[in-house]
């Protein structure tokens, strides 16, 4: 009868997308490569600020000793010692050994301060709270009451929230001071 006529159409495959010659495949590729693009022209706009948002420092007029926190690279110990030289510290404290522990090692590295600038750490440090925890005790034991921490720019702004927690309910200040990066 007529439904066979007019319910078969329905009832017959219909071709799949694939098979029509329609390629949902491409469009989505589209898409998903015009994202990437998109993502990486905000990561280019974005990026550079965010760096920046990082690197924070925390002036400080005078101070008795200089902290400079293990790890990074050597532009720390350049920065140290230029600071140094210049009258803004008088002494220096590593919370890393350096060779300059050793007053017969310390002309090999030009970057070190001579010997009786730098304050013997009662040990080494592991972290960036260790190494405020380390400046604290060294700052007691010592009688310093300005602290000025050399560290990387990328780091400066966790420095000083860390060193602000530990240092806080003492009567000893502290700034920040970004080193010369090499990155």
């Amino acid at each position: 009868g007529w439904w066979r006529v007019h319910c078969t159409r329905f009832l017959r495959a219909r071709p799949s997308r694939w098979e029509s010659g329609r390629r949902p495949w491409r469009a989505a590729l589209a898409v998903g490569f015009l994202g990437l693009v998109l993502a990486g022209i905000a990561a280019r706009a974005c990026l550079p600020s965010a760096a920046l948002w990082l690197v924070e420092t925390k002036p400080l007029q005078r101070c008795d000793l200089m902290v400079v926190p293990g790890g990074g690279a050597r532009e720390r110990l350049y920065t140290a010692r230029e600071l140094l030289d210049d009258g803004a510290c008088g002494r220096v404290l590593f919370t890393e050994p350096q060779e300059g522990d050793d007053p017969a090692r310390a002309a090999s590295r030009p970057e070190l301060p001579d010997a009786s600038r730098i304050v013997a750490a009662p040990r080494a440090s592991r972290s960036t709270f260790d190494d405020a925890i380390l400046a604290l005790q060294v700052a007691r034991r010592d009688g310093f009451r300005d602290l000025l921490v050399v560290t990387s720019p990328f780091h400066t702004r966790r420095a000083r929230w860390i060193f602000g927690l530990v240092l806080s309910g003492t009567k000893i200040r502290f700034g920040v001071h970004p080193s010369e990066s090499f990155y």
